[in-house]
């Protein structure tokens, strides 16, 4: 059966001209033949990002095939945010599919790609009754099913960071299996689900050999027996490629063992902060932000900790800063904006698709990041080894800093 696909062609270039991507748009360019069979879309290459809405045009096929059976992304996050443009613009959708029109308020296709768009989209009143109806009746667990009774699976990476979005997907997908995508990069294959809707994954244990860097001693390496569940790890690989004894940069954590294998996942990115879709935003890029407001504002930012704010829909990063003198910083949300635009050209291309929605500044109360050091402290932590906190990754976090931001009128949280 045919399904959804969500991903759009960025067609970078390296300096020799070579084109270069991620694995699931080099791959989905080599199987474009089999697009009209497979998908809704009925075409056979992706779109670049700024020929047309990717959801837009993911989803104005998708309605009108109600016998859609499945949703593909790599990440769940896009999926979520998908499904949340989905549930902001219906009537739009709706009333496209009832006049066979595209709507440019969310559409947005370039001209050229207009008429080929309009060359086979027709007026379809039946199918457009269909799903007022359906969607009428609201956005609650049983929606996907209603609109799509043969929805059979949805797939995409989840656990870590992205669970949050998972679950979002999970509140209107009741009885829909989700399969957790493999973990895996371009160097190889390194683990699998055993069941559907299970986040935990089954380590490959002959796609490569497989060494392992505790995270709270990085003189060990450890093979694979020496392992402790609970434990966090940085994944280390030989592989046949002529990998020797590569660190992936991947912090994982050991779940549990099945025999002599253990289920894994994956828990951050060393060295990196924040991905919402996969623009991989590094510290080195938020630190970039913070100097260039610095010297903005003429003050000095004390501390600062940033997070995925799932608040709006698309999810949006929201950088939280502590000045010396306790001024408003929400002012520079726009240039903050504009600057991590110029610092990460793959957040830009996120941005200009609007699977990101921009970035906000808001003010942390002074002397936060001191408390937060203190807490730790007074339950034994060794104050050498109280590391800083730049991103909000776990409850106990986000409890802590987003509880003693300074309101809009200017009083403590």
């Amino acid at each position: 059966g045919r399904g959804i696909f969500i991903c759009v062609d960025f067609d970078e270039k390296l300096p020799n001209g070579r084109s270069a991507s991620n694995v699931p748009e080099t791959t989905a360019k080599q199987l474009g033949f089999l697009f009209p069979y497979l998908l809704n879309v009925p075409f056979s290459k992706l779109f670049r990002a700024d020929d047309v809405s990717a959801y837009y045009l993911s989803l104005r096929f998708a309605l009108e095939d109600r016998n859609t059976m499945y949703i593909f992304s790599v990440f769940f996050s896009v999926i979520s945010e998908m499904l949340g443009f989905l549930e902001k613009n219906w009537q739009i959708f709706v009333d496209d599919i009832e006049n066979g029109t595209i709507d440019d308020r969310i559409g947005r296709p370039k001209p050229e790609i207009r008429e080929q768009l309009q060359a086979i989209i027709k007026p379809n009143p039946e199918r457009a009754t269909e799903l007022r109806k359906e969607f009428e009746k609201g956005f609650d667990e049983s929606i996907l099913k209603r609109i799509w009774p043969n929805l059979s699976v949805i797939y995409g990476i989840s656990g870590s960071i992205y669970t949050p979005y998972s679950n979002n997907v999970r509140k209107i997908a009741k009885d829909v299996p989700f399969d957790c995508s493999i973990y895996g990069a371009s160097e190889g294959l390194f683990a699998a689900p055993d069941a559907l809707n299970n986040e935990n994954r089954l380590l490959v244990i002959d796609s490569c050999y497989f060494e392992f860097i505790p995270v709270d001693d990085e003189t060990q390496v450890l093979s694979l027996d020496e392992l402790e569940p609970g434990g966090e790890y940085e994944l280390v690989i030989t592989n046949q490629s002529g990998l020797y004894r590569y660190r992936m940069g991947d912090i994982i954590k050991v779940e549990k063992y099945l025999n002599q294998c253990p289920y894994i996942s994956f828990s951050h990115r060393k060295g990196h902060l924040l991905s919402i879709c996969g623009e991989k935003t590094t510290e080195q890029h938020i630190m970039e932000v913070v100097s260039r407001m610095e010297k903005e504002a003429e003050c000095k930012i004390n501390d600062w900790v940033v997070y995925i704010n799932t608040d709006t829909h698309p999810a949006h990063y929201t950088l939280a800063v502590e000045t010396d003198d306790g001024r408003d910083m929400s002012i520079y949300s726009e240039k903050a904006e504009m600057d991590m635009c110029e610092i990460n050209p793959i957040y830009t291309r996120f941005r200009h698709n609007i699977v990101i929605n921009p970035m906000t500044v808001v003010n942390q109360v002074k002397g936060t990041h001191a408390a937060w050091k203190q807490s730790k402290i007074d339950k034994g932590v060794a104050p050498t080894q109280v590391k800083l906190v730049r991103v909000l990754d776990n409850k106990e976090k986000y409890d802590f800093f987003l509880n003693r931001l300074v309101k809009e009128d200017g009083k403590n949280e």
